[in-house]
């Protein structure tokens, strides 16, 4: 099956070598080890164009193939120590050279609060937001349980949940629904779908707080956002979630599925505007000093002009 895969990508790489050849093009480089690495490989091979990757989360998600992926790739750039480390036992001696740390990271010219961050006080419900794909490893499940529990200590909120799963709704989405359902928190709890950047944003100006509750992750952009703009963020202890969040500095970080720590670190947030003020303001320096937007660009650019 998967070589039947691989095989009818044949014409969209010859098409994409055509179109290298006629325009001059001299690399390419590939946002995720999956199919669109399939494609640059048997380009590589039609026209010799070399190529590199990127890696933004775990390798398995990226299907099969991977080793004559990264042993034909001129390098690649991962998100984080674990990522790099994760292609190194994939790819074994055949992995490139250069795998680079660069985070894709946030343009915090774009990604600015409209006006101060101000915690929930008191009045309504606080709003929560969280931003995803609709599948088993983001955790949702686990941030609805969490909802129900906060709501069953006293504080009642609402959550906004962005991201839509691979089958266009007819997917994990129902798994959701159908918690949501069990939870009796359908009037608590809107499925947004899939967002553009500028609706993404205004829903981050809108909320009290952001809550990442992933299985594992390379390091989450949407939490990059969320501390960009100043939002009070709790994530999970995954993958590389640990470089970009130092709890209680300028996060909370909870174990993965586990919807009890995460409900207190909730009901925490919701109680404490101090708290809140505090992790506004350090999450976006953090995000400033080490997670814009121009370190991944210059670690590219040494890669590809070396």
């Amino acid at each position: 099956r998967d070589r039947l895969t691989i095989a009818a990508l044949a014409l969209p790489a010859a098409r994409l070598a055509a179109l290298g050849r006629s325009r001059g093009w001299t690399h390419l480089h590939v946002l995720n080890p999956g199919n669109s690495a399939n494609i640059s490989l048997l380009c590589k091979a039609l026209s010799g164009l070399p190529y590199s990757i990127n890696l933004v989360g775990p390798i398995e998600h990226f299907g099969s193939n991977q080793i004559a992926k990264w042993r034909e790739a001129e390098f690649g750039l991962v998100m984080s120590d674990r990522l790099q480390q994760s292609i190194r036992e994939t790819a074994g001696s055949v992995a490139p050279k250069e795998i680079a740390i660069a985070p894709l990271g946030v343009d915090l010219d774009k990604a600015k609060r409209d006006e101060p961050y101000r915690p929930w006080n008191g009045d309504g419900r606080p709003l929560i937001y969280t931003c995803g794909r609709l599948n088993r490893v983001k955790g949702h499940v686990y941030l609805l349980e969490a909802i129900a529990t906060a709501r069953d200590a006293g504080v009642d909120v609402e959550l906004a949940i962005a991201g839509e799963d691979e089958q266009r709704g007819q997917g994990y989405r129902k798994v959701v629904e159908q918690k949501i359902a069990a939870l009796g928190l359908a009037d608590r709890v809107s499925l947004l779908g899939a967002l553009p950047e500028d609706q993404h944003f205004a829903w981050l100006n809108r909320a009290h707080l952001f809550v990442l509750p992933s299985l594992d992750e390379g390091i989450s952009v949407a939490a990059m956002d969320a501390m960009a703009h100043e939002l009070p963020t709790i994530v999970t202890d995954c993958g590389g979630m640990k470089e970009l969040v130092a709890h209680d500095v300028d996060g909370l970080m909870v174990d993965p599925a586990n919807s009890a720590q995460l409900a207190s670190a909730i009901v925490r947030l919701a109680r404490d505007p101090d708290l809140c003020a505090r992790l506004s303001r350090a999450s976006r320096e953090k995000v400033a000093a080490k997670f814009h937007n121009r370190l991944a660009a210059e670690a590219f650019c040494r890669l590809v002009v070396r």
